[in-house]
């Protein structure tokens, strides 16, 4: 496939690597020289300089044979022209356009029509709503380790370190039944820098990384196996007021998009009481406490994170939780550390992209979040095939995992999955072959237009997919 990307940056160039690992070609366009210059030295694709808003400069980087279109300037008007341009001229382009604003995400929900927006994009990539949404499905499951959650299904994807107190420290993988709830799986192991699908000989070592299928209420067990102390969370220090901030502020001091209380009720968890929003922005924060000037559970500082007569003064030692969420990622690394070696109880931090994941486990942070690859990931899924409905990566990109429908004719339709399987190649996590998500077994059978989870090496993917798909 030939896919156009419109942007240089750091998220151009990683969604390029990912493509063309992939085995799809790609051109990437940018007006920044310098930008151009970088990426042409580190990407096996074409790179070329000049505005993108210039309908001749995309035709001659080969436009007319692009099956896909992907803006990532800094500009969401800018992203968007482009793309409807693209659809104006070729409606058989796939159009995609990362946008921030959230009034045009509105828009698009409320008027989202034949699958294309009212601006003629295929689909909006939203990186401030996906990061969002990311710490919160954090906080829902005890801001202790990062969880990938499935929609239609009781079940919950945790990645957990195993500590030194560990029950799990120095165990086979086939014992763990004898300490774990019932119905699990673990799915893979990242050991020093490298991750693997373990066998029931696999031992468990502190300071493994583990990925565990387990149902959602079962998730805090599995924690706790893994020597992760429970904590209850009353008080939340958000830091950062722009538009990550403010929509992790309007879920958790609402109710009115996520209903969190009545969820994290539901799980038998304690509801945050308290709310702390610290920003050096004046002007940001002005906005921000004007807009929930009703709510009486926030509180709102124009100050310096880093000010040690501040943090003092206002006790944000004594916090249960912390949620760095600024813009400025390695400031977020270093702040979440800084409060948690004060006594912070949890930490939360927004990095760029996985490869700061390690980092920020080793130093303390409890939930790294790669706003980057969370937005890689979500253009992935709608590059990958109409079968594939989600794609999301773990151990620093090495492996995915995917949902997607089972096509009619693959060759897998009707054998079980001990007749498909190869040993270390793909695992099934789940199955939802009518009426619910399974944990798949080796006599579990694949049927016409099931729903499958499925974990890959990223290098293996599109092979992968194509057994699957066709």
């Amino acid at each position: 496939m030939n896919v156009l990307i419109i942007g240089a940056g750091f998220t151009g160039q990683q969604l390029a690597r990912r493509l063309i690992s992939s085995g799809h070609d790609v051109t990437v366009v940018d007006d920044d020289a310098d930008a151009v210059g970088y990426a042409s030295n580190r990407l096996d694709a074409q790179v070329v300089l000049g505005n993108a808003t210039d309908l001749n400069l995309l035709e001659e980087a080969g436009l007319a044979k692009a099956k896909a279109v992907v803006t990532l300037t800094e500009s969401d008007e800018v992203n968007m022209m482009i793309c409807s341009l693209v659809s104006s001229l070729y409606p058989k382009i796939l159009t995609i356009a990362r946008v921030r604003n959230p009034s045009y995400y509105n828009n698009t929900v409320r008027f989202l029509q034949d699958g294309r927006s009212p601006y003629g994009i295929t689909r909006m990539v939203h990186p401030d709503k996906e990061a969002a949404d990311a710490v919160l499905l954090a906080i829902e499951h005890g801001a202790q380790a990062s969880s990938i959650d499935f929609n239609d299904s009781d079940y919950v994807l945790t990645t957990i370190q195993i500590e030194e107190n560990s029950a799990l420290s120095g165990m086979k993988v086939c014992d763990m039944h004898t300490v774990a709830p019932k119905n699990f799986l673990l799915a893979f192991i990242q050991s020093g820098d490298k991750s693997f699908l373990p066998t029931g000989n696999t031992v468990i070592n502190c300071g493994d990384v583990v990925a565990v299928l387990s149902e959602k209420d079962d998730a805090a067990k599995f924690l706790s196996l893994a020597g992760s102390m429970k904590s209850v969370i009353h008080n939340v220090l958000i830091i950062g007021a722009n538009k990550i901030g403010a929509d992790i502020i309007h879920s958790l001091g609402t109710e009115k998009k996520l209903n969190f209380f009545s969820r994290l009720l539901q799980r038998k968890r304690s509801s945050p009481k308290k709310f702390v929003i610290v920003e050096e922005d004046k002007a940001l924060i002005k906005q921000l406490s004007e807009q929930f000037s009703a709510n009486t559970d926030l509180q709102f500082f124009n100050a310096d994170i880093t000010d040690e007569t501040f943090v003092e003064e206002e006790h944000l030692a004594d916090f249960d939780l912390v949620i760095a969420a600024t813009t400025n990622y390695e400031q977020n690394i270093v702040t979440a550390a800084y409060l948690k070696s004060l006594g912070v109880k949890k930490a939360i931090c927004l990095v760029a992209a996985g490869r700061y994941m390690t980092i920020a486990r080793k130093i303390g942070i409890d939930v790294p979040i790669p706003v980057r690859d969370t937005v890689v990931d979500c253009i992935m899924s709608h590059l990958s095939g109409h079968n594939v409905k989600e794609i999301h990566t773990l151990f620093d990109g090495q492996q995915e995992v995917i949902e997607l429908q089972l096509d009619e004719k693959s060759p897998f339709v009707g054998k079980s999955l001990k007749e498909i399987g190869t040993n270390g190649e793909f695992l099934v996590l789940m199955i939802h072959n009518g009426e619910k998500y399974e944990i798949a077994r080796g006599d579990s059978v694949l049927n016409p237009g099931a729903r499958l989870i499925l974990m890959v090496d990223s290098e293996d993917s599109k092979k992968i997919l194509a057994q699957f798909g066709k």
